[in-house]
């Protein structure tokens, strides 16, 4: 079956994916689902907001097969699912999640934020995705609503620097 990237064209989610960064000021990030290119950014850049070169921002890319050169610039590294167990032994202070679900099942996520629990010191997601009970004894969770949209700023109950 031929991958599809999924476009991403809503304003609420470019600007949180944008604004949760630059407010955290996290030093790594894991984009997953490669929420830049979905959104077919060709830099850090989009609506005059932009991503320190400084941030390490890496990509767990869901269509690997579509990639151009231009996404070896914006990412430091670019991930596919079959290296997974590799990201397991990195740690990130924030995972990006906003384009995931367009191609992973709400238990595939969970599973994942799990596994990355003791890795990630938070997780920024859709609201409406995610099974909070699941994922309750591992993550504190902060909703945040913009216009319409509802997302999830996920605290790691385990997390170590």
């Amino acid at each position: 079956m031929e991958e599809k990237i999924r476009a991403v064209n809503n304003k609420n989610d470019y600007y949180i994916y944008f604004e949760i960064i630059n407010q955290i000021e996290p030093s790594s990030v894991l984009d997953l689902g490669s929420f830049l290119k979905a959104a077919g950014a060709i830099s850090r850049n989009i609506m005059d907001i932009s991503i320190s070169e400084e941030i390490i921002l890496d990509s767990l890319d869901f269509c690997p097969k579509n990639n151009i050169l231009v996404y070896e610039k914006i990412y430091n590294s670019i991930y596919t699912e079959q290296e997974i167990d590799e990201l397991l032994m990195k740690n990130y202070e924030l995972i990006v999640s906003l384009n995931a679900y367009d191609y992973k099942s709400s238990s595939w996520l969970r599973d994942f934020y799990i596994k990355f629990k003791d890795k990630v010191h938070w997780i920024l997601t859709k609201a409406d995705i995610l099974d909070i009970k699941a994922i309750g004894p591992f993550y504190d969770t902060k909703p945040i609503y913009l216009d319409q949209d509802a997302y999830l700023l996920l605290t790691s109950k385990s997390w170590r620097e």
